[in-house]
């Protein structure tokens, strides 16, 4: 199989990663993620990975990263999310495993999956003040309070 026949139809334009596996990287439109990830699944690929990172200090705003493992190899996405209201769609119906790591997301960064059917807390604890995000550069919280 393929990268085309993992990734027919959506007309994105994958870059080949170096190293010892095949890998590819593209960045996408939030609004995408549930195609992709979709159309991933259909051609038997599964998700491996769900992330986010805070990129406000160099000028860019949140993003959301997800590897997937295809058959032809691993396909790395990178979503340029909003710095106010930071959003992307969920994924969880279309992978279940996704639901833990879009949680925690949250909790780290405050990046939402939008209707998404589990918003319950994964990693805040009694540390944390409700609405703090400490891995979110301006985070007003002390990681090292507790």
């Amino acid at each position: 199989m393929s990268l085309n026949h993992a990734t027919e139809d959506l007309n994105i334009e994958f870059h080949a990663l170096p190293g010892a596996i095949p890998a590819w990287r593209a960045q996408i439109a939030a609004d995408r993620l549930p195609t992709v990830c979709a159309q991933v699944r259909e051609s038997g690929g599964r998700l491996l990975a769900l992330w986010g990172s805070d990129e406000r200090a160099n000028g860019k705003a949140f993003a959301l990263h997800v590897a997937l493992a295809t058959h032809p190899g691993l396909l790395v996405l990178n979503l340029a999310l909003d710095a106010n209201q930071p959003a992307y769609p969920d994924i969880g119906a279309i992978f279940p495993q996704a639901e833990r790591m879009q949680r925690a997301a949250y909790d780290m960064l405050g990046l939402v999956a939008q209707d998404a059917v589990d918003q319950r807390k994964w990693m805040r604890h009694g540390c944390w003040p409700e609405g703090s995000f400490p891995y979110a550069a301006n985070s007003t919280s002390h990681k090292n309070d507790c």
